[in-house]
């Protein structure tokens, strides 16, 4: 009995050191300027109602440190792809994102700001966005949202948003999870659109998620722990041996 149950803390043990591994996430979020149909455009900006979400870029990236969440310059996969489209007209580059974090279940997951691309200041002035209108109650996506405009005349509060604004999350479970939430504004136009998507995700392998508007590239790769030393191998006890011996003394007393 007391065997078994050493094995099942072990067991326990094992399960929570994989949840808690580290994980290097890679984000590449491009501009798609050839293609405009099947986009939903607002007839205005979308900005959040709350800026939810770890700061862990930029001045505020303190804010994530203590959780485990530390931005890096670049990642071990899209660093090149990255710099490949900084130079095309097509496709232009709108952020390349790294950071490490914790794999943390649905639940405790933390999602990442995302502020990045070209500044916009734009005119708010509290209206609810149309979809929110019409949808409201049935699990609207718009209902965290207000409508604002580049349009000075539009009046309202003065705010400032970025080309493309929301959160990241990813979760571990069975398999790894990424969460999309994030709004595009066309800089020219003042239109946004929302891009909610839920991508269930390969460890080690670049996964693009499409949208009319803009794409993205994703790629997670596990951190890997570190060889421990032949000589403290040597001077530990064999597992077997420490449960033996274990189950012996329990039995004796």
């Amino acid at each position: 009995m007391f065997k078994k149950s050493l094995l099942a803390g072990f067991a326990l043990l094992i399960t929570q050191t994989a949840m808690a591994k580290d994980y290097i996430i890679e984000l590449i979020i491009f501009q798609q300027t050839s293609r405009s149909a099947g986009i939903s455009w607002q007839p205005g900006v979308l900005l959040p109602i709350q800026n939810n979400g770890l700061s862990v870029f930029g001045s505020a990236a303190n804010v994530g440190t203590d959780r485990g969440f530390v931005a890096m310059e670049t990642g071990p996969a899209l660093a090149e792809i990255a710099e490949t489209l900084s130079r095309s007209q097509r496709y232009p580059l709108i952020a390349y994102r790294t950071w490490q974090q914790p794999g943390l279940a649905r639940d405790d997951a933390q999602p990442i700001r995302f502020n990045v691309g070209q500044s916009l200041d734009v005119w708010d002035s509290g209206n609810t966005p149309p979809r929110a209108d019409a949808q409201r109650g049935i699990g609207d996506d718009y209902q965290n949202f207000t409508l604002a405009s580049v349009n000075r005349s539009y009046g309202g509060a003065q705010r400032r948003t970025t080309t493309v604004n929301g959160t990241v999350t990813v979760s571990l479970g069975r398999y790894l999870h990424l969460y999309t939430d994030l709004v595009f504004t066309n800089p020219r136009s003042g239109q946004s659109t929302l891009q909610k998507n839920h991508r269930r995700m390969r460890s080690k392998r670049s996964h693009y998620i499409d949208n009319p508007a803009f794409g993205i590239i994703a790629h997670i790769t596990p951190v890997e722990e570190p060889e421990p030393d032949e000589s403290e191998i040597l001077e530990q006890p064999a597992v077997e041996d420490t449960v033996d011996a274990s189950s012996t003394d329990a039995e004796s007393s």
